[in-house]
């Protein structure tokens, strides 16, 4: 008769099995976390906005060309 038999020996604390590793107690290998790309953003463009403006403005002033054409000749 052996000095303890199996079914009393004390079982290893949950910390000292090292579930995290492969092989002698049965765990699981760690799989690598993969990392995340970030996504950069995307910046929105301005320039078209001014072009915008710039078209505006030209034709306000054409506008206004027009308008003051249109009362010099009604003057004279």
């Amino acid at each position: 008769m052996p000095p303890f038999s199996t079914k009393d020996r004390p079982q290893p604390s949950y910390h000292l099995m090292n579930l995290s590793t492969p092989g002698r107690f049965g765990g699981k290998q760690k799989k690598k976390k993969k990392k995340k790309k970030k996504k950069k953003k995307k910046k929105k463009k301005k320039k078209k906005k001014k072009k915008k403006k710039k078209k505006e403005e030209e034709e306000e002033e054409e506008e206004d060309e027009v308008e003051d054409e249109e009362k010099e000749a009604e003057e004279t």
